[in-house]
């Protein structure tokens, strides 16, 4: 006679079925964060060939990637909410693969611009699917680690993006100007975007024989909703559940996307460090620091007496924030500390501030209904990346190139604009009311 934990188990996946899933999907969000992260190594040859101010490098890595990824992922949700998953993936692994290869026949700013919204066109559709799938393949009490495991796929690719994207742009460079058949002859930074795009070929055949489990914890056919009026609506009848946190989580991103954006060109212009030294120094420390912090959260989050109890993913988020603070202000203030003291600095910063990067969806999908998963998720990165990528590094640069000067200005403009804004979010993270799922889903 089945137990009752036993008969819930049977309406999911096998273990090996949903891990399988989630180790595809965390390879996948680990090769979008290095296509995505690869420009910032090449900062200073890219400006130096296309004659970019730090500004409108910005724009590059910020607000061109950020604009289409952020709006097209709701449109993507809801499709999410209502069609196969795994082909959405795939086919947005296809684009993105394509556009970061397009990436590398840019000559002009407009050309790269063009082709760094395409990448976000294709990534827009990776989050809103994973979080749902991931959600209908393990029992709900179960789903954070999972979700942080997913989640460490984004910085894993953050940190691998600075150590492998460090060897090849050093390597590159070293070699010079590159002659391709048909295409011809291309700068090093152009090169870079090539090999980068290539392992997009064997992830689209991973993600290929992902399984699309059935849909759970799905509320009465008279209630749900697939359009984006409907969610919308859904979202603001809910908005004690949502708007604070997601604005808060929003500013956070700015801290944690600032850092990626600039540390590397901090590190360079006022210690000197090499792509290579760079890439391995910071990106292995983004690699662990990230990873580790993203597992406490985790960790601690899932010891909760219920999951629908959300007040850990709330309260943890605010404390990790506040003590990330102060050590970024003291990172780029103190240049007598060195490179190597700055960097671990740095990487206890990004430990406390990824508790927040896997918290949030976990609490977002314990708290909405299947049918609106996709969507809600796609509202939060929508805010998250319009937020935290597209307008962050953008503020830090006119920050720096209006109130700061010399080697060290892109640094001190990074740590004022994250101390504020880092304590801005956690006053709102102080007054946002935790939430518990809609009582009417079916658990």
């Amino acid at each position: 006679m089945l137990t009752e934990e036993s008969a819930e188990r049977k309406r999911y996946p096998k273990k090996s079925v949903a891990w399988y899933t989630v180790l595809v999907l965390m390879f996948a969000y680990a090769v979008s964060f290095i296509d995505r992260q690869i420009l910032t190594l090449m900062v200073d040859p890219i400006s130096a060939d296309l004659n970019l101010t730090d500004t409108q490098f910005s724009l590059l890595h910020g607000l061109a990637f950020a604009l289409f990824y952020s709006f097209l992922g709701i449109p993507i949700g809801s499709l999410a909410d209502r069609k196969a998953r795994n082909r959405i993936i795939l086919w947005g692994i296809l684009v993105w693969g394509l556009m970061t290869a397009l990436c590398g026949l840019a000559a002009k700013f407009w050309q790269l611009f063009l082709a760094r919204v395409g990448v976000g066109v294709g990534e827009a559709a990776l989050s809103p699917a994973a979080y749902s799938l991931i959600s209908d393949s393990f029992l709900p009490r179960e789903r954070t680690l999972p979700m942080s495991i997913y989640t460490i796929g984004a910085f894993a690719g953050v940190g691998i993006a600075f150590v492998f994207g460090g060897w090849v742009v050093e390597w590159t460079e070293q070699n010079g100007d590159i002659w391709v058949p048909i295409i011809g002859q291309i700068r090093p930074w152009q090169a870079a975007f090539f090999i980068v795009a290539s392992p997009t070929v064997l992830l689209a055949v991973l993600v290929f024989f992902i399984t699309e489990p059935t849909r759970k914890e799905v509320i009465s056919t008279a209630k749900s909703g697939g359009s984006i009026r409907q969610v919308f609506s859904y979202f603001f009848s809910r908005r004690d559940a949502y708007f604070l946190q997601m604005l808060a989580l929003a500013l956070v991103a700015i801290l944690v996307y600032g850092a990626f954006s600039w540390a590397p060109a901090y590190l360079a212009r006022v210690y000197g460090l090499s792509p290579s030294e760079i890439g391995t120094k910071f990106g292995l420390v983004v690699l662990i620091a990230t990873s580790l912090g993203m597992l406490s959260g985790g960790f601690l989050a899932d010891r909760r007496k219920s999951f629908r109890d959300s007040l850990p993913h709330i309260k943890l988020s605010m404390w990790a924030t506040l003590l990330a603070c102060p050590l970024i202000l003291a990172a780029f203030w103190i240049q007598s500390l060195g490179a190597g003291v700055v960097i671990l600095l740095l990487g206890i910063c990004l430990y406390f501030l990824s508790f927040s990067v896997v918290l949030a969806p976990a609490y977002l999908q314990a708290v909405t209904p299947n049918e609106h998963r996709g969507k809600i998720i796609a509202i939060y990165l929508f805010l998250v990346n319009l937020i935290g990528l597209g307008a962050g590094p953008t503020l830090i640069a006119i920050v720096s190139d209006n109130f700061f000067t010399g080697p060290d200005a892109i640094g001190k403009a990074y740590s004022v604009v994250a101390f504020i804004i880092g304590l801005v979010a956690v006053v709102l993270l102080a007054i946002a009311s935790p939430q518990t799922t809609d009582e009417s889903v079916d658990q």
